[in-house]
């Protein structure tokens, strides 16, 4: 698997996402955002050093978090209701779909939206511990998340969380 666009992030790509068709774009830009925090603080930034998030200068690389009995359960209870949300607006609008449905052509359409959509929330909805915090964020900040369901995470995943989000 090669990512010519992104040569320097090749070893991140190849940890954050083990997928072929699997989207990098969030991982380039939390190693961007940490290799940013990092390079802030060797420089003696003085706004890094002051700042509320002065513990960035402890920046844990996400796939070494380390995941509590607790965490787990937290994690696995918001990530299926995030996942039952976007399941149940799927079959809301698939059935409204299929009661349109007046051709026969008109079912392979269905069939074919549906195919694309359960590739989307395959891509989406990926419970690896690794990149977790990623998959948060991106729910965070499509609606499916509010951070109250996340509560009882560790402070360090919940910051990373929060800065992904906000990218």
């Amino acid at each position: 698997m090669t990512f010519p666009a992104y040569p320097e992030v090749l070893p991140l790509a190849c940890t954050a996402t083990k997928r072929r068709n699997g989207d990098i774009r969030m991982a380039v830009a939390m190693q961007k955002l940490e290799s940013a925090e990092s390079d802030r603080m060797r420089a003696g930034d003085p706004e890094v050093a002051n700042s509320p998030d002065s513990a960035a200068q402890n920046v844990i690389p996400m796939y070494e978090l380390k995941w509590s009995h607790a965490e787990k359960t937290v994690a696995r209870r918001a990530f299926d209701q995030a996942l039952g949300k976007e399941l149940e607006a799927l079959l809301q609008e698939a059935k409204g779909r299929a009661a349109r449905i007046e051709e026969p052509s008109e079912l392979w359409d269905l069939e074919s939206w549906l195919t694309e959509r359960r590739r989307e929330i395959d891509r989406r909805y990926d419970y690896r511990y690794s990149i977790l915090p990623l998959v948060f964020a991106q729910l965070l900040r499509d609606g499916r998340l509010t951070e109250d369901d996340l509560h009882g995470l560790g402070q360090e995943k919940l910051d990373l969380i929060r800065r992904a989000s906000a990218i």
